[in-house]
């Protein structure tokens, strides 16, 4: 498991944010670049998770709210990757559910209240939450097309 630490220092304040970039794997010429563009706009690398999700900071300023993305087109495209990434999950469980139906049919006939039902609340909400969150990016990204 790929874990990250933060230690509190007292002396300096940051700003964190988090990246969700595909392809980046570390130590690659193409990540290099990929940090650089981030130093050049004042940002320091902190970490990696994977090599999709990667963090940085700036020192904290009272009345800044510094963005990793400052122009319409990146902020499109970096919403429009979460939304396939969600979109992709939701399908990929909804198949998982289909399999575990087909397969524990037995399961959800005689055990009906006991297994049936709450697997497909769980399933219910999962849905849900990666339904909203589809939603959610293709409104973001609307609203950005409608302020070009």
């Amino acid at each position: 498991m790929i874990s990250s630490f933060f230690t509190r220092d007292e002396s300096v304040r940051y700003t964190y944010r988090l990246d969700y970039q595909t392809g980046q794997t570390n130590g690659g010429a193409k990540f290099q670049e990929y940090l650089d563009l981030y130093q050049d706009a004042g940002w320091e690398y902190v970490s990696s998770y994977g090599s999709t999700w990667h963090y940085f900071r700036k020192e904290w300023q009272p009345g800044e709210e510094p963005r990793l993305y400052t122009d319409r087109e990146s902020l499109m495209m970096l919403y429009k990757r979460l939304q396939r990434v969600m979109g992709v999950m939701l399908f990929l469980n909804l198949f998982i559910m289909i399999l575990n139906m087909v397969n524990l049919n037995a399961f959800f006939t005689e055990r009906l209240w006991t297994i049936g039902i709450p697997l497909m609340i769980l399933y219910l909400a999962l849905f849900g939450v990666l339904g909203y969150g589809c939603w959610r990016m293709q409104q973001k990204v609307n609203q950005l097309k409608l302020h070009r």
